[in-house]
């Protein structure tokens, strides 16, 4: 089912001992920080499922799935994210001292690194839902659940709400580093590439996984 990498590829074995994975029977949650992280991980803990680690996943039988947001506002939440935690007393100063030459230079922080980096040897195997349809990806992760039989319980988790200084910091960052700015299309371009063939494929009007599923494989 699923594509791996050469083993001689020590960068992505590297990142693969940082990623974090959630496991329920044979479904398994792909974390990537600021695409609703907080809101389902902690869902996760609540209904118990088992945290486990990339050697864990058994390839053959495991189905990964996980949540996607437009690369472009996923790097301005995700750098927002890391400015504000970080207590940077004038972000505004830091940002104009930093960032020179119309945006020739680019942060990138934890919460923004693209998926194709952090996920470099699965995220084409990943079940990706998407985060910017009209319709709550709640809804869609439902449908997965009910596809592998899954009972889940819901409730009131934190799931870290903007606020006003979140959105002081996420303005700053457009009109600093506008969204298109040649450097920012670069860097994310992979990122781009997999979120629209997402999009294309995902078929948000069909009522059962098999059929709304990007992968169609399922």
């Amino acid at each position: 089912m699923f594509t791996t990498r050469s083993n001689n590829d020590s960068l992505t074995n590297q990142l693969d001992k940082l990623l974090t994975f959630y496991k329920k029977d044979n479904l398994v949650y792909a974390l990537v920080l600021k695409n609703a992280s907080s809101y389902y991980t902690n869902l996760f803990e609540y209904n118990n499922w088992q945290k486990i680690i990339y050697r864990e996943i058994n390839w053959n039988d495991d189905h990964l799935f996980g949540f996607i947001m437009d690369p472009i506002k996923r790097f301005y939440k995700g750098v927002t994210q890391d400015l504000v935690t970080n207590n940077i007393e004038n972000i505004s100063e830091f940002l104009n001292s930093n960032i020179e030459n119309n945006g020739h230079f680019l942060l990138m922080t934890p919460h923004s690194t693209p998926i194709t980096f952090t996920h470099r040897s699965i995220y084409r195997n990943i079940d990706w839902i998407p985060l910017d349809l009209e319709q709550s990806s709640d809804y869609y992760f439902k449908k997965l659940l009910e596809h592998h039989n899954i009972k889940f319980k819901w409730t009131d988790v934190n799931d870290y709400k903007s606020n006003t200084e979140k959105t002081n910091v996420y303005d700053e960052l457009k009109r600093t580093i506008p969204n298109n700015s040649t450097l920012l299309y670069q860097l994310l371009h992979e990122d781009i590439m997999l979120y629209e063939d997402v999009i294309r494929n995902f078929n948000s009007t069909k009522n059962d996984w098999n059929s709304i599923s990007w992968l169609k494989k399922i």
